[in-house]
C-alpha cells in the first residue's frame, strides 16, 4: 500500500487566520487526523492514542490478541469508538486498510501520525487561551470580606509550604465569584464564568468567549466535530485548559504537585450519572452556555416530551375521521339494545307511555306480529322502569 500524503492548501498565507475547510471536503488522511483531534476535546487528552488505535482496531476488526489489562482495554476500545465516530464512517474502512495491511509498515505510519495531531491540538488550544487572562475577569467582583486572607497572606503560604495546592479541591473560578459554599460544595460548581468563556473559545470562536450572541464559525471545533451539546469529557477538558490559562507552565499532566490528570478524572466522575438531576442541569447548562439556540448557533436537541408531538397532516385527518364518525352515529338505525342502554330522562316517560298505549290497542290477528309487538312493549317497558330510576 502506498504512503498516503496530506493535500496541501494553496490559501495565502496573510494575517488573517486561514480558513478551515469543512469536514465533508477534506481528503480522508485529514479527516482521520481530525479524530485524533476530537480525542483529545471531546473524550480524554491523557490517553496514549497509539494505543488507542491498536486496541480499538483489534477489537472492531477481530484480530487475534491477548488481553493483559481488561479495564485498560475497554478504556482504550471506547475511546477509538467515540474518535471513530466524529468522523464520516467511509474512514473506518480505512483505517481497516492500514490495519490489515501486509506491509506492517503502512499501520506503524499511522500510528505515528495520530499522536502527532492530538499534540497539535492540545498545543493549539493551550497556546491560543493563555493570553486571555481576561477571562476569569467578573464584571463586578466581589470585594474580600472582613478576615479573610489577601493575596500577600495566600503567596507568603505559598513560599513557605504551608498551603499546597493539589487536585484533591477545586479551584476558586469553579464557582461564580463569592458563591462558594464550603457546607454545599456542588452548589453552583462549575458555573464561574471563566469556564463558559473558554468552552466557547476552543469550540465555537474565540471571538465569542465574551460575546455569546457571536455565531458558530465554519471554522470552528464545533462544525468540524459534529458536536452541537455538551458531554461530561468536554466539561473536564474546559476546566484543565481554563486552570493552564493561570498557571506558569504549559500543559502537562502534573503541574507541580497539582495533577491535570486527576483533576480532569474527577470532574468525568461526577459527571457520570446521567439520571442524577445536578448532572443533566449542569450539562444542559453548558449547552445552553456554549451552543445556545441563538441565531447562527447549534441548537441542542428539544427535551422529548411523553406524547410524540402530531404533524399538521396527522391532525386534520384524525378531525376528518372523528366527523365522520359523529355523523355516522347520527344516521344510523337505534336498536332496542340501544335504546334500552341510551340515557333516558324523566321528561321522556310520558312520551313512551303513549307509544305503549297505541301498541296495546293495535289489533294483530297473526302469532308472529303479537310476538313481535310483545317484544317491542317489553322493551318500551323498560325504558319506563330505567326513566324512574333516574329520577
Amino acid at each position: 500500500m502506498g504512503r498516503l500524503t496530506r493535500r496541501s492548501g494553496n490559501a495565502q498565507r496573510n494575517n488573517r487566520r486561514a480558513r478551515r475547510e469543512p469536514m465533508e471536503h477534506k481528503a480522508s488522511y485529514d479527516q482521520l487526523l481530525y479524530a485524533a483531534k476530537f480525542l483529545v476535546r471531546g473524550h480524554n487528552p491523557f490517553l496514549d492514542v497509539g494505543m488507542v488505535l491498536d486496541c480499538g482496531a483489534a477489537e472492531v476488526f477481530k484480530e487475534e490478541f491477548e488481553v493483559a489489562d481488561p479495564d485498560s482495554h475497554a478504556k482504550h476500545v471506547l475511546a477509538f469508538t467515540k474518535m471513530m465516530d466524529s468522523v464520516p464512517k467511509t474512514n473506518l474502512y480505512i483505517v481497516e486498510k492500514f490495519f490489515l495491511s501486509e506491509n506492517d509498515g503502512d499501520w506503524a505510519h499511522l500510528v505515528s501520525m495520530f499522536p502527532e495531531s492530538a499534540k497539535s491540538a492540545r498545543q493549539q488550544d493551550t497556546s491560543s487561551l493563555k493570553p486571555h487572562v481576561n477571562y476569569f475577569l467578573e464584571a463586578d467582583p466581589a470585594q474580600l470580606k472582613e478576615g479573610e486572607p489577601t493575596a500577600d497572606d495566600v503567596i507568603a503560604s505559598l513560599i513557605g509550604h504551608t498551603l499546597v495546592i493539589d487536585a484533591t479541591e477545586f479551584p476558586s473560578f469553579f464557582y461564580p465569584d463569592n458563591q462558594f459554599d464550603a457546607d454545599d460544595l456542588q452548589a453552583r460548581l462549575f458555573q464561574g464564568p471563566a469556564l463558559p468563556r473558554v468552552g466557547r473559545h476552543i469550540w465555537t470562536q474565540p471571538v465569542s468567549a465574551l460575546d455569546p450572541t457571536k455565531a458558530i464559525s465554519r471554522n470552528s471545533n464545533a462544525r468540524a466535530h459534529g458536536d452541537s451539546k455538551v458531554t461530561k469529557e468536554m466539561v473536564a477538558y474546559i476546566a484543565v485548559q481554563a486552570r493552564t490559562i493561570i498557571s506558569t507552565s504549559n500543559w502537562d499532566t502534573d503541574d507541580g504537585a497539582f495533577s491535570n490528570m486527576d483533576l480532569f478524572d474527577g470532574i468525568v466522575r461526577l459527571l457520570d450519572d446521567d439520571t442524577d438531576t445536578w448532572v443533566t442541569e449542569t450539562l444542559a447548562w453548558y449547552d445552553d452556555q456554549i451552543f445556545g439556540k441563538r441565531k447562527g448557533r447549534v441548537a441542542s436537541a428539544p427535551a422529548a416530551s411523553s406524547a410524540p408531538k402530531k404533524s399538521a397532516v396527522e391532525v386534520i385527518l384524525a378531525k376528518r375521521a372523528a366527523a365522520a364518525s359523529a355523523a355516522a352515529d347520527q344516521t344510523a338505525p337505534v336498536s332496542s339494545r340501544q335504546l334500552l342502554h341510551a340515557p333516558c330522562f324523566a321528561a321522556q316517560r310520558p312520551l313512551l307511555n303513549q307509544i305503549a298505549h297505541v301498541l296495546r290497542t293495535i289489533p294483530l290477528v297473526d302469532a308472529r306480529s303479537n310476538d313481535y309487538k310483545d317484544t317491542c312493549l317489553s322493551t318500551i317497558t323498560c325504558c319506563i322502569l330505567k326513566c324512574d330510576d333516574s329520577v
